[in-house]
């Protein structure tokens, strides 16, 4: 079994949080079944992948420690504020910072919906695969909806304000 290291900091830090802790998240959320039918091992598998990911995009502000092997936590990662009225999260510049140890509530629930996706079946490489299938003397060719390299929309719109503008994706 995949050994999950979640230490805040770690040097050898793999995940952002533990399986158990992964495992109270999707006890709270509708759809997680892919989860909650996979076994232990795969579960961890799916968040070292996922954290690896996320390991990949632009992330604003600095590691808080040259020793640390995860991106998060960092210093100078201004909070995003929720607009009034609800809406997408987006950052304002309130002054407050995220502390030099503690990794933001985003990027957790973000690794925890890029791992349920894996284990769903999303493949972020998968863009060259292609489907056929014939019916009535009709072919019919199907591709993946999205482009290589590209997260879920809804990992996506959970890190947007925690990556530096000039990488951010945006669905229209």
């Amino acid at each position: 079994m995949p050994t999950i290291d979640a230490t805040i900091g770690g040097a050898s830090a793999n995940s952002y949080q533990s399986v158990s802790d992964s495992d109270a998240y999707f006890e709270a959320r509708l759809n997680a079944e892919a989860w909650s039918d996979a076994s232990a091992d795969d579960k961890a598998r799916a968040k070292i992948m996922a954290t690896h990911r996320l390991e990949r995009e632009n992330w604003n502000g600095e590691r808080a420690s040259l020793t640390q092997s995860l991106a998060f936590p960092r210093i100078g990662l201004p909070k995003p504020d929720r607009p009034a009225g609800g809406g997408l999260w987006e950052s304002y510049g309130s002054g407050e910072c995220y502390r030099a140890d503690e990794i933001p509530e985003l990027i957790k629930q973000a690794e925890n919906e890029l791992a349920l996706a894996l284990l769903d079946g999303f493949d972020d490489d998968s863009d060259i695969i292609e489907e056929f299938a014939e019916s009535g003397g009709m072919r019919v060719k199907f591709r993946n909806n999205h482009l290589e390299g590209e997260l879920p929309g809804n990992v996506l719109r959970l890190i947007s304000p925690l990556i530096s503008a000039g990488t951010q994706l945006v669905r229209g």
